[in-house]
């Protein structure tokens, strides 16, 4: 039988992010639409006041509920502004979204990593391994061969069959 939730009926509070103001979305959506060095100079304290500086907070914030709800302190890491276009066909310079990354502050080797991201479209939300190590990959990979991997693949299977939700996707 399955026991409950001892932090179940606890509330996971933000401490001092509220939330992004609407001018937050406006300046993702007005840089996708003019993602150049020039526009973004002309609105850079509007993206500090609306999107970097709110962002720190929100990253700490979150953090810190992941901490209380899973006994593990966390890290959080913001994702540049700046892409890195030396390799890239694409020579936009600014990324017109927000992303967040969390972990966990422990020892273990392949610690599951939370993401957050906000674009002008949609919020993301995710969990899973960034990357495996070597021998942590040869460990998950023959669990997921056996009975295990066996029974992901049916819950995967029965969260692709929700209403207008999109399949699961397997190495995404």
């Amino acid at each position: 039988m399955r026991q409950p939730c001892p932090r179940k009926n606890k509330a996971y509070l933000m401490s001092t992010f509220d939330s992004y103001s609407p001018d937050a979305l406006h300046f993702l959506r007005d840089l996708k639409a003019n993602n150049t060095k020039d526009w973004f100079v002309a609105n850079k304290v509007t993206y500090e006041q609306h999107i970097k500086e709110p962002t720190k907070t929100f990253a700490n914030d979150l953090a810190s509920a992941l901490g209380d709800l899973t006994g593990q302190p966390h890290g959080s890491k913001i994702f540049r502004i700046h892409r890195d276009i030396r390799f890239s066909k694409d020579k936009t310079p600014y990324n017109a979204h927000i992303h967040i990354a969390l972990r966990p502050e422990s020892a273990v080797a392949q610690p599951p990593m939370w993401f957050f991201g906000l674009s002008p479209e949609k919020p993301t939300l995710g969990c899973g391994v960034f990357q495996y190590e070597k021998e942590a990959l040869a460990t998950f990979r023959t669990a997921m061969a056996g009975p295990q991997g066996a029974e992901k693949d049916i819950e995967n299977t029965a969260l692709s069959t929700f209403p207008n939700s999109p399949a699961v996707r397997r190495g995404a």
